[in-house]
């Protein structure tokens, strides 16, 4: 109890960093996004999508806020890598003795981020809602998916070294991010 206490305490101190210190050198797109627990409303689905923002949201994922989150929740040096495709952003954090992985999936428009989203929930089997302001779920695998405007953010901790709370890590990580795209 006193570990998860402490957990908790470590994640909400670093969405107060993140919150008050902001992301990135640009701004990252804002809206509202809808509040279904499955995926975005149709409303929101049918928006077009925001125009490119100073800063390109998919980069977040390795960008200096979201790697303090990482070096505050594990505790643990590690190196990055970063590549990118047509559609896939991705960070992977490697550690000594594991990884963790940060992809954006960029859709062509809301509707099509909300379709990606029910698939890789449908995908994952049982699976926990998430009350993040944007949809969001956990696998049991301790992987967090969250859907926000055409963006898509799977935060894979099932490589992450021994001892590493793989869901709270997952979890803290999405809300970091989140924190930057609406921040």
């Amino acid at each position: 109890m006193r570990r998860l206490s402490l957990s908790l305490l470590v994640v909400l101190s670093t969405v107060l960093v993140v919150s008050l210190a902001g992301c990135g050198s640009g701004s990252g797109t804002s809206s509202k996004s809808g509040s279904s627990t499955s995926s975005q409303s149709a409303a929101d689905a049918t928006k077009p999508l925001k125009a490119q923002a100073e800063e390109d949201p998919t980069t977040e994922i390795c960008d200096t806020m979201i790697k303090q989150a990482v070096t505050d929740i594990v505790r643990e040096p590690y190196t990055t890598a970063s590549n990118r495709s047509a559609t896939d952003s991705i960070c992977t954090y490697n550690f000594a003795n594991g990884s963790l992985t940060l992809r954006v999936h960029t859709a062509k428009t809301n509707a099509d981020a909300n379709a990606y989203f029910d698939a890789l929930r449908n995908d994952a089997g049982k699976v926990t809602t998430l009350s993040f302001g944007s949809p969001a779920f956990a696998a049991s695998n301790g992987t967090t998916v969250m859907v926000k405007d055409n963006l898509v953010l799977v935060v894979d901790p099932t490589k992450a070294p021994a001892g590493v709370d793989r869901t709270n890590t997952a979890e803290s990580l999405a809300a970091e991010v989140l924190a930057c795209w609406t921040g």
